[in-house]
This record gives structure tokens, sequence and C-alpha cells, in this order.
């Protein structure tokens, strides 16, 4: 009987271990059954659970590593940025080690050399200053005529066709054959009177008066004085040529007093800033089209005449006589005297908008000489009233020496 036990033991612990039902003996209790077949079932599911909970554990350590690792890198780089602001601001010598036998020179620190001032102007900018004489007029009317565009005579024209010329056409007309071309000219010139002067503005030229307001740099006694004429007026709608192609060029910082008024027949990229207009604005030349422009921080004395103009900007002018005609699309900004009414130009006129109280205004730096001949960077403050900018009167500026400036 004994022998019999210990074999029906040994087949149900085996079949624990296999997890199979073992043959029941005939004369064997049922009543084990129920804990055997639980013990059978929830064995596997308690391995099972303990290996999750070793991959579970592990995968905490390893989040835990790399938090660690973020934040110290974190930590790391805010010291770096921290450390770098300090070494900045604080006035810490930083002295270099300049002998063989490693002894500090304190008598050497870190500077920034100032630029020369007067500045090294490079061959594409060229100083003028005013005539006193007759021949000082002719002699710089005819070096400023080297920066003009080039020019075809009415007898050059017609000597190479068959026709005659006919009589109501101009005696030369300035062409567009420097459009393309990589020359860049400014022409600076000195506080003064300029008496007698007229020049064209030709294409990539800036003409610049150096002083701390317009009429510091005033042309007078002359028929244009600074000026832009519609261009190749022989191949383009003769007689009068067109203003469409007359771009990239500018002038500011000057007055002028021409007797037959400023003209400006110029389209995109020719703006006219800070100028002091002493007589009438032309802004187009007789039925040549023109195309857009700006006029900014301005006086005009007389009448500004738009012509055949469209899509003109007009911001902080001083208009003493208003403005005539225009095709569509002007806009003034600022500007005050006699400014025109709105209008959709729908039925009648061009379209004019009105912006009377634009609510800021920043404008452009401009250059200055001293009585010394040294140079000065004016800054116009950021204005928020209408009272602050008043045409080419500015208000509060900042005034920078040249030493800061790098050309």
């Amino acid at each position: 009987m004994n022998d019999d036990l210990d074999s029906t033991d040994d087949i149900q612990l085996s079949s624990l271990i296999s997890g199979k039902r073992a043959p029941r003996h005939p004369d064997e209790d049922t009543a084990g059954d129920d804990v055997i077949r639980r013990i059978a079932i929830h064995r596997p599911l308690e391995l099972e659970t303990s290996s999750s909970l070793d991959i579970k554990l592990e995968k905490g350590r390893r989040r835990r590593i790399n938090r660690f690792i973020i934040l110290f890198v974190a930590l790391a780089a805010a010291l770096l940025i921290i450390a770098s602001l300090i070494w900045r601001v604080l006035p810490v010598n930083r002295e270099q080690d300049n002998t063989a036998g490693g002894t500090m020179d304190s008598s050497k620190k870190d500077t920034v050399e100032d630029e020369p001032n007067p500045p090294i102007l490079p061959d594409s900018i060229h100083i003028f200053y005013p005539p006193k004489t007759q021949q000082e007029i002719e002699a710089l009317n005819a070096e400023l005529s080297k920066f003009s565009d080039p020019i075809v005579t009415k007898e050059e024209f017609f000597s190479k066709t068959t026709l005659p010329p006919p009589p109501n056409y101009p005696d030369f007309t300035y062409t567009s054959d420097l459009h393309f071309t990589s020359k860049r000219t400014a022409l600076l010139f000195a506080p003064g009177v300029y008496e007698g002067i007229d020049f064209e503005v030709a294409y990539y030229t800036s003409v610049l008066g150096l002083g701390a307001k317009p009429a510091d740099v005033t042309f007078t006694n002359c028929d244009k004085g600074p000026h832009v004429d519609a261009i190749n007026k022989f191949t383009t709608r003769p007689p009068w040529g067109s203003g469409l192609d007359t771009f990239w060029r500018s002038v500011e910082n000057i007055a002028t007093n021409a007797r037959e008024g400023m003209r400006w027949a110029a389209s995109q990229a020719a703006p006219l800033r800070r100028v002091h207009v002493q007589s009438d604005l032309l802004l187009f030349e007789g039925d040549a089209w023109a195309s857009g422009g700006v006029l900014a921080n301005a006086i005009v004395d007389g009448q500004v005449n738009f012509g055949g103009q469209q899509q003109y900007l007009l911001r902080n002018v001083e208009l003493k006589q208003g403005a005539v005609n225009g095709a569509w699309s002007l806009v003034f900004v600022g500007c005050t005297g006699e400014t025109p009414s709105e209008n959709s130009g729908l039925k009648s006129g061009p379209s004019i908008s009105v912006d009377d109280f634009p609510r800021l205004r920043i404008e452009k730096p401009f250059i200055t000489m001293k009585e010394s001949g040294e140079f000065e960077l004016r800054v116009p403050l950021a204005a928020f009233s209408q009272s602050d900018v008043l045409g080419s009167q500015f208000g509060g500026k900042q005034v920078r020496s040249f030493t800061g400036v790098k050309l």
C-alpha cells in the first residue's frame, strides 16, 4: 500500500511540474483535485508577474538616469551663459602674457580702435565745395557733367537716318545706357551756397548735402540745379521720351531755388529726402510717362505738380501751395499745409489717400560735416506725434562721431 502511495505522489508531483493531470488511482481521494488545479493554473501567472516587475524596475532606473543627464547638461549650459555675460559686462582686466617669463603686462588691454575722421573714402565717393569765382563755377559744372548719364545730340542721332530732324525735337537727350552698369557714385556737397550749378543725377548716383539742415547746402541762381529729365527722347514717344526708366538715383539734405523749378521726372527707387524746394517741384516732364516715387521730410515753397505720375508717396511734407495733377494712387502721410482731400478716383481726378497723424515715424539717418572737416552721423529720434516732425526740420536727434562708423 505504501508503495502505491509513493507512486501516486510521484505522479502528482510530475503533473504539477508539467501542468498535465496525472491518471487517477482507483483508491485516490479526489478531494485534493481542486487544490492541485489551482496551483497548476496560478503558478505560470506568478512567474510572468515577477518578470514584468523586473522590466518595469529597469525602465524606471533608466528614466532616472536620463533625467539626471538632461538636468546636468542644462545646468552646465546655464553656467556657461552666465559666465559669458559676466565676462562681457564686468570691467575685468583681460591681460595677455607678452613676455617669455610669463609676467603679465597690465598696461595692455583689449581696445577697439577708432575709425579715422575724416574717413578714408573710396573712389566712388566725391566731395565738392562751394565755388567762389566764375571760373570755379564752370570747372565744377564740367566736373559734375562727368557723372551724368550719357547724351545723344539731335545732329548725332539724325545723322544715322535719312530723315531730317524735326524742329520741335530738343537739342540732346540723356540715354539709359548706364541702366545695367556696375558703377556706383555718391556726390557729397560740403555746406555752403552753390551758384550757377546745373547737373543731371544719373543712374546709381546719390547726391547728399552735408549740412545739419537742408538750407545749409543751397543751389541757387541756376536753371535746374540737381535734376532728372525724361530720357531717350528721340526713340521713346518722341519728342517727350520716358520717365518710366529713370530708376536708382536719389537726392537728400539740400535746398534748391532753380529758375525752372526742381524737375524730378523719375520713377521707382529714386527718392527725394530732407529737401527744401524753394520753387515748384515738377515730378514729370511734358508728356513723358512716369511711375512712382517717394518725397519725404521736405518743404516745397511752390506747387507740387505730379503731371502723369502715379503710385507716389509723400511723407512729412509741408505743402505751401498744394499739389496738382497725377494719374492715380497718391498717398499723403503726416503732411501739412495745403494737403489735398481724399478722393476715390472713380469719378474724376486721381485716387488720393490721406493719413494726417501717423502713430509712429522713424526717419533715415544722414551725414553732416563740421567746419573742421570731421564727419558726424545724425540719427533722428522716433516721432510719436504730429508736432515731433515738421517737414525737413527735425526736433531731437542723436549725433554720433564718425570714429564709430566703419566704411
